[in-house]
């Protein structure tokens, strides 16, 4: 109820805004690129959106993309400890691998792990939007969107010479520095850029003194050419090269200092045309896109090393044909038909353990079949309907839909949206071979598991008040989750634990609540606020209880002011997370044990001044109140900190 009355008076704050500020645009009719196989404006979308663009990632400072994503409704982030430790965002209480993450149209799930991505991995370096859209999203965007999808999109160069570079450091002997290069020239654009950031860590275990360090290193590219005025060829590429130090708790139950450290190498690569005939009316597109995770774990102590690989070849084609029929119904139409065509490789080499061999080569294929058809009715009417088949080559083949319903009431400028769909997860390369040697029960794959299947709705409404000034939102949800895979199945007979499909349901209900407002040109303010209820059934008691590392509450707030003529710039944020619980196997039977982690929160403070033209410094606390804080059981989050660096940059 406090996060309700804490959302109500930031309204009330806001309600009293004069009608004679006048709003630049409606954010209403921004594009999306994610809630559609084709752009389309927000209010058109049908799932709950939030999009994160580069005035906020720039008035926020932070390297961490995992850090922007805690304010977005409907998220909740798991961390194991400080800068570039293991990070996982969950999308309305569904699992970390349920969310497909998109970066420059290339999917980036790690394959060799649970499919799932580590946001620890992404720095903000470069990166021009995030669009974040929530719901099932299978039947557009394949396995890996059963409850939404995330889409970072990087800049791309817009003038004819442009070059930035930018050097902080602080606390916990941080440094990164990070550099572009770009050029637009007539019909074509290309755009270079590079981070590396390091840092000597904290110490991420709650016993012990040992700080667990961090580095990484990432270099993008992207380019584009417009060869004829209906053809346009687009290509992109990034490598990511990490280095972390971390602690297990394999023998103790949680995490304890020791010599651990994983080295991954991150690549990607991707390549597309596409063609637009009869002035629009009729688009082709067809590309290619090549993935590659390498994880090496390591023990220092004892010498004993794992390696994990996966690659991932996808092709794809997609072909949208547009028409009106103006004299029935004043309709306008857009029909989608795509086929996408990817395979996976899993390798895995290790040394013999408990009798198991887990040096393995593994493949699987899948050819979807995607069609997506929308109608617009008098302008202020769009229904959308799309369905896709997934031919699998191992496991059961699986069918999942969406429908979806919005309404723009011109005269008030209400958006109000409904949409019913259907997701699917396929079982992980891990879950169905992997084997891993660590704690007392090594774990043994089962390749007769099958995929997840969940159905959900939700039903929003949006209005701008104010001339526009102010967007409030609010969204209700309810999914259930099907053949839920749980990946920690003990057998004492055997003394190993596999993967499962896991009979009954899980439900994840709730609703999100936002406010965005420009109070004046130079003050603006946002709130958010989650009620999440996901609970699934005991395996052991058949007594539904609450998913572990899913609280009930979270809120956001946020307030930016921007001084002398936009040179200065200073933002309060404030991420709230309430009490949560976590599962944990302590000796000296190592049997599960539910426990509790206490509410907290997270206020920080950043700002800017431009020293000149082209030269500006800026500065950033984080954990300003020093919040002792977990958001996985064993692993304490980071104290309070500070950060100052400075940038220069041609393109203004």
């Amino acid at each position: 109820m406090r996060f309700i009355f804490f959302f109500l008076l930031i309204s009330s704050i806001l309600s009293p805004l004069p009608s004679a500020i006048a709003a630049d645009t409606n954010p209403l009719e921004h594009m999306t690129v994610t809630a559609s196989r084709n752009p389309v404006p927000l209010w058109e979308a049908g799932s709950a959106l939030t999009v994160i663009d580069s005035v906020e990632i720039e008035r926020r400072q932070t390297p961490y993309v995992v850090d922007l994503l805690r304010s977005v409704p409907g998220l909740s982030v798991s961390q194991q400890g400080g800068a570039g430790k293991f990070a996982q965002i969950r999308v309305r209480g569904a699992e970390a691998n349920h969310v497909l993450v998109i970066i420059d149209g290339v999917e980036v799930n790690d394959t060799t792990r649970g499919d799932d991505f580590d946001f620890s991995t992404l720095t903000t370096s470069d990166i021009e939007r995030i669009e974040v859209v929530r719901g099932p999203q299978s039947s557009l965007w394949g396995s890996d969107a059963l409850a939404g999808v995330i889409n970072i999109i990087t800049k791309r160069a817009s003038r004819p010479i442009e070059a930035a570079a930018s050097a902080e450091g602080g606390s916990f002997g941080t440094r990164q520095f990070s550099g572009t290069l770009g050029h637009q020239g007539d019909g074509y654009t290309f755009r270079l850029g590079a981070n590396h950031l390091s840092t000597g860590g904290t110490n991420i275990a709650t016993t012990g003194d040992e700080d667990d360090a961090y580095r990484s290193t990432s270099v993008n590219a992207k380019a584009d050419w417009q060869a004829h005025e209906s053809v346009r060829f687009d290509a992109n590429a990034r490598v990511t090269d990490i280095r972390n130090e971390t602690d297990t708790g394999a023998f103790t139950g949680i995490p304890a200092d020791s010599d651990g450290r994983t080295d991954t190498f991150l690549a990607y690569a991707a390549a597309n045309a596409r063609a637009s005939l009869y002035d629009g009316h009729w688009t082709h597109w067809l590309g290619g896109a090549w993935t590659r995770t390498d994880n090496k774990d390591r023990d220092l102590l004892d010498g004993s090393s794992g390696r994990v690989q996966g690659d991932k070849y996808s092709v794809d084609y997609q072909t949208t044909l547009r028409f009106a029929t103006p004299q029935l119904l004043d309709a306008q139409h857009s029909l989608t038909f795509a086929l996408d065509y990817e395979e996976r490789f899993f390798k895995q080499r290790g040394p013999i353990s408990f009798g198991a061999d887990p040096n393995q080569d593994r493949k699987i294929d899948t050819l979807g079949y995607i069609g997506e058809y929308r109608l617009r009715l008098f302008e202020d009417t769009t229904i959308s309907a799309s369905v896709r088949h997934d031919d699998n080559s191992d496991f059961d083949n699986v069918t999942t839909f969406r429908v979806s319903l919005s309404q723009r009431l011109t005269q008030w400028g209400t958006v109000i949206s409904g949409a019913y769909g259907t997701g699917q997860k396929d079982p992980t390369f891990f879950d169905r071979f992997g084997f891993s040697a660590g704690g007392f029960f090594p774990f043994v794959g089962n390749s007769n598991i099958t995929p997840e299947k969940s159905k959900g709705w939700e039903v929003s409404v949006q209005q701008p008040v104010f001339d526009e000034r102010v967007l409030l939102g609010a969204t209700v949800f309810s999914e259930r989750l099907e053949d839920e895979i749980n990946g920690f199945v003990v057998d004492l007979a055997t003394g190993t634990s596999t993967a499962e499909n896991v009979d009954g349901k899980s439900h994840r209900d709730g609703f999100e609540l936002f406010a965005n407002a420009s109070l004046t040109p130079a003050l603006s303010a946002s709130a958010s606020y989650t009620y999440l209820d996901a609970n699934q059934i005991d395996r052991t008691t058949g007594i539904r209880s609450d998913e572990v590392r899913r609280a009930r509450h979270q809120g956001a707030a946020s307030i930016n002011y921007s001084f002398h003529n936009g040179r200065g710039n200073v933002n309060l944020h404030l991420t709230h997370t309430g009490d949560q619980d976590d599962d944990t196997f302590l000796p000296p039977i190592f049997a599960r044990q539910r426990v509790s982690l206490n509410n907290f929160t997270l206020l920080g403070l950043s700002g800017s001044w431009q020293l000149l033209e082209q030269l500006s410094v800026f500065a950033r606390a984080e954990n300003i109140l020093d919040d002792n804080y977990q958001e996985v059981f064993g692993f304490q989050g980071v104290g309070a900190s500070a950060y100052v660096g400075i940038r220069y940059t041609t393109a203004r």
